[in-house]
């Protein structure tokens, strides 16, 4: 729905529009193979659960099938659907001859019940979909001045507000026995994930309170002059983000299982394996756990520089010339002193990339001077900025114990927790922690672009265009994991376990074939009818 028209004659007018739309999209929880997860096992390996759950071979089978029931009441049928409002008033103003203001507003809000997971079905468990919500606010002021008769100046100020949070659905009846814990909710339960089973509990990725609540000033200013036969263009641009994130990764725990077995010794009697497939021991049964403990709520700031100036210029009839430059600098936070690793030197700084200057060329040229053969070509470089949330990975996960930590567990180690605890604080006994740092070589993403096109009339209704188009990408990101031994440690003369990942700028030329190919080339041959309209 949509309204408009003039405040004032000539003057001022306004508009405003509405626009809502409601969706059920109902899911299908399932396992991925269900015949091979819900198969009966062997009488020996019925046997080894008996064991492992101090009962007969007759009661560990009744055990095991309830068990599996228990389960298969996590498959089946995922209410879902999604609601969104849209509200767009606008305010058009022709202050005078010279002056031109124009102020809109755009407000949206989203809400989806299990909304997270989008596909028609999924191997996750039917609490563990996950309610999305959005909210946008949009606000941007437009002024454009006539400086003199062949110079515009154009002003605009845009203040936006952008918040996403997920949150997991309250525990199915099944998994309220493992929700005992401070979140209330059950860990993530892995049971031959990827390969016949499927997930369920509160997804590792859930919570999201916030993630993120970013708001943005920005500010653009261009000048447009008509000088003879020459089109001007100079400007620049201010981003000015302040970015609230309030998430922590796997805060509740991930528990994975190879197989229904494993998961039943621990269901019923956990810590009753040996690391084998028939063994009964005192070990716990999942192949790993983790969790990610730590502070959840994070505050930076980032500011987006650019300046550019071009030129459009005519040298004579059927000829014209186009060639600029534009400037970028992405200016990140500076790390917070608390959360450095003095292990990891790297982790005290983050990256700044001034070089990033972006020529463009462009040509446009009718080659015999009737419009009829046309050859048109282009080239510029552009730059990709570093994301926020790759920053604020970098920013809060440095391995530090004042920052957010995952700590990982094998069966074998020592600390691991039996199932299905979940650890309120960080452990006393650490393992192998992660850190993410920037390698100090890192550029911003780096895309060289070219374009090479002949158009050629065939008749007054049909045009046949030649085109051809290259893209390559140089400095693109790329992600290194590395353990690394820190002499540092909570025991005397004990060495403590880094995970780390760096973000890398590319491989030198040398081993540029371990990584794909950045560089596309294409071309097309198209021809189409002129259309007109009387």
């Amino acid at each position: 729905m949509n309204a408009g028209g003039p405040i004032r004659k000539d003057k001022i007018f306004w508009f405003f529009a509405y626009d809502q739309y409601r969706r059920d999209f109902p899911g299908v929880a399932r396992a991925e193979t269900p015949e091979k997860f819900f198969e009966t096992p062997s009488a020996s390996q019925i046997q080894t659960l008996a064991g492992r759950i101090q009962q007969t071979p007759a009661q560990a089978l009744i055990s095991y099938n309830t068990l599996l029931n228990n389960l298969n009441s996590l498959l089946g049928n995922v209410q879902r659907n999604g609601n969104q409002v849209i509200f767009f008033p606008k305010i058009d103003w022709q202050l005078n001859e010279r002056n031109h203001v124009i102020v809109q507003y755009n407000r949206m809000r989203w809400s989806s019940l299990n909304g997270v997971q989008t596909a028609a079905s999924d191997t996750y468990g039917v609490a563990s979909f996950g309610n999305d919500y959005v909210k946008e606010d949009w606000g941007i002021a437009r002024w454009q001045y006539f400086l003199t008769a062949n110079m515009l100046n154009e002003a605009r100020y845009q203040y936006g507000r952008d918040t996403e949070s997920e949150f997991a659905p309250a525990p199915a009846p099944f998994e309220q026995s493992l929700s005992k814990n401070i979140y209330g909710h059950a860990p993530q339960i892995n049971i031959a994930s990827g390969s016949s089973g499927f997930r369920f509990g509160k997804p590792a990725f859930l919570d999201r309170p916030a993630y993120p609540d970013e708001r943005r000033h920005q500010f653009v200013d261009t000048i447009s002059w008509i000088k003879g036969n020459h089109a001007i263009k100079f400007g620049y641009n201010l981003n000015y983000v302040t970015d609230y994130s309030n998430n922590l990764y796997d805060q509740n725990g991930t528990y994975d299982y190879s197989n229904p077995l494993d998961f039943a010794a621990d269901y019923y009697s956990p810590n009753h394996c040996t690391g084998t497939t028939t063994g009964v021991g005192t070990l716990p049964c999942y192949a790993y756990f983790q969790q990610g403990v730590g502070y959840t709520t994070f505050q930076f700031q980032t500011a987006d520089y650019a300046g550019f100036v071009s030129d459009e210029w005519k040298l004579r009839h059927g000829l014209t010339l186009s060639f600029g430059v534009r400037y970028e600098y992405e200016q990140l936070p500076d790390t917070n002193k608390n959360l450095v690793n003095p292990d990891i030197s790297q982790t005290a700084i983050l990256p700044h990339d001034y070089n990033n200057f972006g020529p463009r060329l462009g040509l446009a040229w009718d080659i015999f001077g009737k419009g009829n053969t046309v050859l048109r070509a282009g080239y510029g470089i552009y730059y990709g900025r570093i994301i926020n949330s790759t920053i604020f990975t970098a920013l809060a996960n440095t391995g530090s114990p004042n920052g957010q930590q995952t700590y990982f567990y094998r069966p074998t180690e020592k600390g691991t927790p039996p199932f299905p605890y979940v650890f309120s604080a960080k452990p006393t006994l650490s393992v192998a922690t992660n850190a993410v740092f920037f390698d100090p070589r890192f550029q911003n993403a780096q895309i060289h672009q070219a374009e090479l096109s002949l158009e050629q009339s065939l008749s007054h209704k049909t045009t046949l265009t030649f085109t051809y188009m290259g893209s390559a990408g140089r400095e693109l990101p790329r992600r290194q994991c590395r353990p690394h031994l820190s002499q540092r440690s909570q025991r005397p003369g004990a060495f403590r376990h880094h995970h780390q990942c760096q973000q890398h700028h590319p491989l030198p030329r040398a081993a540029a074939p371990t990584r794909p190919s950045p560089t596309f080339l294409a071309g097309s041959i198209h021809s189409y009818p002129r259309l007109s309209w009387k």
